[in-house]
């Protein structure tokens, strides 16, 4: 998460009389920061599903594990940890004041 941003030699040389160069700028920083907040939001949600289930994605459910979580299954109604399946992520689109993002959703 710790990316820079690089701006060419060849904008900064050819852009120094205005308005170009600055908006070069500013959209190179904003899809650093578009990227950035994409990454943190998909990392928070993985963490967040790993608490809800109890569990790391890949891992095994406890058949056993009869513990009640917050969430409700779509399916079925069942809010059983051991009920819950993670099968990957589903794309979804987050629209926001200054961006379009797409979020992986657990």
């Amino acid at each position: 998460m710790g990316r820079k941003v690089h701006i060419s030699r060849v904008v900064v040389k050819e852009g120094l009389s205005g308005y170009r160069f600055y908006q070069e700028v500013l959209g190179q920083l904003q899809e650093g920061i578009k990227e950035y907040v994409t990454a943190a939001l998909n990392q928070a949600l993985d963490e967040e599903v790993d608490h809800l289930l109890g569990r790391k994605a890949y891992a095994r459910r406890d058949e056993r594990n009869q513990r009640r979580v917050k969430a409700v299954c779509v399916g079925c109604g069942s809010r059983r940890q051991k009920d819950f399946l993670r099968n990957g992520h589903k794309l979804r689109g987050l629209v926001t004041l200054w961006a379009s993002l797409t979020v992986l959703m657990p």
